[in-house]
């Protein structure tokens, strides 16, 4: 008999009955969404998500801050270490949660495949995958524009700023930047990626996807004064709406990263990594030199993805050849 092209199936795929593609045409939010949706299987998914990512962020940092104790606790309690951990004034604390919030990947991956019976590559972009050359392209772009908003903010405020790295700068310094991007990748994955997409598949519209995440996402950091507050849900927003209209996560992972290292930078810098961890209220001025700044951001890297020529939708994969007799 002829051999017939078929797909070729990992053994995970085979497990959980074969992944099915989204058709041709389709834009980033509404990836998940098939003819026939079932939305239980969309609300279990969420819902695992956020058990499953809750259960590593209280288990994790402490595994993390009981062996830093073990090493460097140098005649300090256990309860002292920990406390100064969470605050981070010891670096093992922001280990600990960058690498359970870095996990966030995993568990977007784990729901997609899974629950969605999706390729986790289409978290990535409707590529599916990450496209290289424009995520570092944004990262050039944000690392000028939201590094040029901090200064604005300081000659705002009239704030004479004074370089003096805090105590164990270079400890934090090395956390920072080997674990940052950790941690604010995973977010892009499970608030832009999963949440959004999730969502976006119990609506005709990608606009639920896109609010809805951004709403959750400013909601998940905790106490906060309202100008704080809408600074984050916009970050949220700005962050879909690039997402949407560049059809990938790329921007997204590229401002995030760069935002939250540079603000840690500066933060050891000047007023101490532990005063930034704990920040609940900023003011309504500062709120909105902020969001021009996710603005610009934004309109500089959908500029880029034009000028590259990004798909902003689906097309048609090739099938991966296997053959049978």
């Amino acid at each position: 008999m002829a051999a017939t092209p078929v797909p070729a199936r990992g053994r995970f795929e085979t497990f959980i009955g074969g992944f099915e593609d989204p058709p041709p045409g389709v834009p980033y939010p509404m990836l998940l969404r098939r003819a026939g949706t079932e939305a239980w299987r969309t609300l279990f998914g969420v819902i695992a998500a956020f058990v499953f990512y809750l259960t590593v962020a209280s288990v994790l940092p402490s595994i993390v801050i009981a062996i830093a104790w073990l090493v460097e606790a140098r005649g300090r309690s256990y309860a002292t270490f920990s406390a100064d951990a969470v605050a981070y004034l010891d670096p093992a604390g922001m280990l600990g949660m960058n690498v359970a919030i870095g996990s966030l990947v995993l568990v977007s991956w784990l729901m997609v495949a899974g629950i969605h019976r999706t390729r986790p590559g289409w978290l990535a972009s409707v590529g599916p995958r990450i496209r290289w050359r424009y995520l570092g392209a944004c990262a050039g772009v944000a690392i000028l524009v939201l590094n040029a908003g901090q200064v604005a903010l300081w000659m705002i405020n009239g704030v004479a700023v004074h370089l003096v790295p805090q105590p164990g700068f270079w400890a934090f310094m090395a956390v920072v930047l080997a674990t940052t991007w950790v941690q604010a990748t995973g977010e892009e994955y499970f608030f832009r990626g999963y949440l959004m997409q999730a969502l976006g598949s119990l609506t005709p519209t990608p606009w639920f996807g896109v609010l809805t995440s951004a709403v959750v996402f400013a909601v998940m950091h905790g106490s906060q004064n309202v100008p704080l507050f809408l600074n984050r849900l916009a970050f949220g927003l700005v962050a879909a709406l690039l997402v949407w209209r560049t059809g990938g996560l790329e921007a997204g992972i590229a401002g995030h990263v760069v935002n939250n290292i540079s603000a840690y930078v500066w933060a050891g810098l000047t007023t101490g990594i532990a005063a930034t961890r704990g920040l609940t209220e900023v003011g309504w001025l500062n709120s909105l030199v902020i969001v021009g700044g996710y603005g610009l951001y934004a309109l500089a890297s959908w500029g880029i993805a034009r000028a590259m020529r990004l798909e902003t939708a689906t097309r048609a994969l090739p099938r991966t050849s296997g053959r049978v007799a």
